[in-house]
């Protein structure tokens, strides 16, 4: 009698067990789907940021070398190209980081107009 039960009980027990590993395959799966498209969500944000950082950061130098450009900065031969002669290198001198602030401080008066 025991030896009957045995093997009826024994492909009942063999689905239930497939069927739990097939439900945590998928269970572990999603989840793994569902983190790795977050991240690259996360990514995908952290880097339009950046872009728009530095987006700004352009604008508000070429602001500045724009207003910067008074009738005394402009020279002859630049006028027609461009609004200020030093632009590079005031571009240069924003985008610099290793100098300190008091010494940008200091070098600030070479671009302001007169």
């Amino acid at each position: 009698m025991k030896t009957g039960k045995r093997k009826r009980r024994r492909p009942q027990r063999r689905r239930r067990r497939r069927r739990r590993r097939r439900r945590r395959r998928r269970r572990r799966r999603r989840r793994r789907r569902k983190e790795e498209e977050e991240e690259e969500e996360e990514e995908e944000e952290e880097e339009e940021e950046e872009e728009e950082e530095e987006e700004e950061e352009i604008a508000s130098i070429t602001q500045i070398a724009y207003y910067t450009s008074g009738p005394c900065t402009r020279t002859r031969t630049d006028s027609a190209t461009y609004p200020m002669p030093s632009v590079g290198r005031l571009f240069e001198f924003l985008t610099s980081q290793s100098t300190s602030r008091s010494y940008q401080r200091r070098r600030w008066g070479q671009f302001k107009a007169c």
